[in-house]
C-alpha cells in the first residue's frame, strides 16, 4: 500500500498528521528526526489515520503506521525503489506488514513505473498473504499532477483495481503548502466479482515544514463507493 500521490495509501475519512523526514543511515512520506547534512536519502514515515480504507474498502479505524523507503539512482533516468511499511489496527487483531520494490524511468514528460508489493500478515497465522504487481504513469500539466495505477493481485483475489489521481500544490508561506488531490477507480474482479467503477476518492493536505529535515502533514480525505462497491454495500 505504497504512497503514491496526494492522496494517502491508508486513504481515510478524516486522516491526521504524520512527519516526513530524511534520516542518516535507515529510513516514506511523514516523520519525526533531525538529520545531519550528510544523509543517505532515506525516508522515514510514521502516521495515524482515523479510517483504514485500501482499495476503497474500509478494514477498520484507527490505524497506525510506519515506512522506511530508500531510492537509489541506478542511471540519470532510472530508479530503484524499495519500502517497507508496517501498520496495526490498535483496536482489532490485525497487522499488516508491506514490502515493496520498484522501478521508476522518467522519460521527461512522463515518469513510468513498474514494481511489486508482498502483503504479509503476522497475527493468527493468516494464510492470506498475498502481493500485487504494479505499474504506474505520472506526468504534470501546468500545476496539475496526475498519475495512473494498476495493481494486479496475483494470488488472493486474481483481480485487477486500476486508479487515476490528480492533485496540485499551492505554497500559502515559505513553509506551509495546501495540497487538493481527487482519485477515481475502476475495479476488475478485485472487490467484487464483477467489473465497473468502484470509488471516488477527495483530499487535502496541508503539508508544514518544521524544519528542513521533517514535515507535518495533517489532511482530511474521503472515500466515496460507486457502482460495484456501492451496491455491493463496501
Amino acid at each position: 500500500m505504497k504512497i503514491n500521490s496526494l492522496l494517502p495509501k491508508a486513504f481515510v475519512a478524516f486522516g491526521l498528521a504524520a512527519f516526513a523526514v530524511s534520516a542518516q543511515a535507515g529510513p516514506v512520506p511523514m516523520n519525526d528526526a533531525v538529520a545531519p547534512a550528510d544523509d543517505l536519502g532515506m525516508t522515514i514515515s510514521v502516521g495515524y489515520d482515523t479510517d483504514y480504507i485500501f482499495r476503497g474498502v474500509d478494514l477498520g479505524d484507527n490505524l497506525i503506521w510506519g515506512e522506511v523507503d530508500k531510492s537509489f539512482a541506478l542511471t540519470d533516468q532510472l530508479s530503484l525503489d524499495l519500502g517497507v511499511w508496517y501498520a496495526s489496527l490498535a483496536a482489532q487483531d490485525y497487522d499488516e506488514l508491506d514490502l515493496i520494490s520498484g522501478l521508476s524511468y522518467d522519460l521527461g514528460q512522463v515518469k513510468v513505473g513498474v514494481g511489486y508489493i508482498w502483503y504479509y500478515f503476522p497475527r493468527g497465522g493468516n494464510p492470506d498473504n498475498t502481493g500485487e504487481i504494479v505499474a504506474s504513469l505520472s506526468s504534470s500539466v501546468g500545476i496539475v499532477d496526475l498519475g495512473l495505477n494498476y495493481y494486479y493481485d496475483h494470488k488472493l483475489f486474481n483481480g485487477h483495481y486500476i486508479e487515476a489521481t490528480a492533485s496540485t500544490s499551492i505554497a500559502l508561506t515559505d513553509r506551509i503548502s495546501l495540497e487538493p488531490g481527487v482519485s477515481i477507480a475502476y475495479d476488475i474482479d478485485y472487490n467484487t466479482t464483477t467489473s465497473g467503477f468502484a470509488t471516488v476518492g477527495v483530499g487535502l493536505a496541508l503539508p508544514i515544514a518544521l524544519t528542513d529535515n521533517a514535515t507535518l502533514t495533517p489532511y482530511v480525505s474521503a472515500n466515496l463507493p460507486i457502482d460495484v462497491l456501492e451496491k455491493a454495500g463496501d
